[in-house]
């Protein structure tokens, strides 16, 4: 199953945690599945990188403006903005 999933990705590059030991690249159908989870309005500048914390609770954002932003994925709450 997971041999099919790889090959079906045809040039996808969106990186998955599969348990902090590295990532798989996602088949299209995979991505294509994908809905919107939150939607978080922090950031007074287009957002220029985002990442999860391995643990998948935490997201961090940086933007033009400058700024940090850190998320508890689960709640939605903003736990911190570094300046």
């Amino acid at each position: 199953e997971r041999e099919r999933e790889r090959e079906s990705t045809r040039g996808v590059s969106t990186m998955a945690s599969n348990g902090g030991d590295g990532g798989d690249i996602l088949s299209d159908k995979t991505v294509q599945s994908m809905r919107i989870a939150r939607v978080f309005h922090d950031n007074k500048a287009r957002v220029n990188s985002l990442d999860f914390f391995r643990d998948g609770k935490t997201l961090i954002t940086s933007s033009d403006d400058e700024s940090m932003h850190l998320y508890n994925c689960e709640s939605g709450e903003l736990m911190q903005t570094i300046l």
